[in-house]
């Protein structure tokens, strides 16, 4: 037989990027698509119904809310469910359009996955109505094919596995969460549920430093942050990252950056040109 498409219903939806292509189709029961060789990189998402693939010798079969990822160069047939109406959803991505590394990471991934939230929401942005003008559109659904195949690639993996954080580790996600807070190393230790003398010494074998040293690094990174992407007065950044007083804050700040608070916001707001 010939590698041409049986019983292929009519696509409902399609888009179209320079290199990727969007879809849903509904087949009547009993559809049959195939045999063909694939071409790209293909994602088919199963909203109702079920299918039975044939790919390369070897027998699939998913159903609603999976995602099965079609390989480039691979023989297959897709029979769908012989009693009611199919409907699915897919993405073609060229295979000249991914890098060697996705190409690598799909070669070995597994040919089935459920779909995420995330991944459905991705689908939905595909068919959403084309808001953005000719050549923005083609370059939105090239980019989005890429993140959905980036996104069958987690979904791919399963939960990753938890372990047992280090006492360092424990530590610092309570000095991100209570920065702003003046007993934060306390804080930082009884997350650790160690002394605060214990902490000092995991510090100083995991990161060469006292914790106190690394509070006031993280302390001016946020408020660096909060220089270059707010509005807020030196006052209000200084007591939102923990610092003793305003004063306290540009001394340290800069000791760490050359610049004032003040001169460091204008430098990078206006360029150091228009700031001098």
């Amino acid at each position: 037989m010939s590698d041409r498409l049986l019983n292929l219903s009519h696509v409902n939806h399609a888009r179209s990027g320079h290199s990727v292509v969007i879809g849903e189709a509904r087949y009547t029961p009993g559809g049959v698509c195939g045999p063909r060789i694939q071409r790209d990189w293909q994602l088919v998402v199963m909203l109702s119904g079920n299918a039975r693939a044939q790919i390369d010798g070897a027998w699939h079969n998913f159903g609603s809310g999976q995602v099965c990822l079609m390989r480039p160069g691979q023989r297959e047939t897709v029979h769908y469910t012989p009693d009611k109406t199919t409907h699915h959803t897919w993405c073609a991505v060229a295979a000249v359009a991914i890098g060697s590394i996705l190409e690598e990471q799909l070669s070995s991934a597994p040919r089935l996955a459920t779909a995420s939230s995330a991944f459905e929401n991705l689908m939905k942005a595909g068919f959403s109505s084309h808001s953005y003008p000719e050549p923005l559109d083609r370059a939105f659904l090239d980019q989005l094919g890429q993140t959905l195949l980036l996104e069958f690639l987690r979904m791919g993996r399963g939960p990753v596995p938890e372990r047992e954080l280090s006492v360092t580790e424990r530590a610092l996600a309570a000095m991100e969460k209570h920065l702003e807070d003046s007993d934060c190393l306390a804080q930082a230790a009884a997350a650790a549920g160690v002394t605060v003398q214990h902490l000092s010494r995991c510090f100083r074998r995991d990161l060469q430093q006292t914790p106190a040293r690394h509070l006031w690094q993280l302390r001016i990174e946020r408020a660096t942050g909060f220089l270059l992407h707010s509005g807020m007065t030196l006052a209000e950044i200084s007591a939102r990252t923990g610092f003793q007083t305003p004063q306290h804050f540009s001394r340290l700040f800069l000791a760490h950056h050359g610049l004032s608070p003040s001169a460091f916001r204008r430098q990078a707001w206006l360029g150091k040109e228009q700031a001098e």
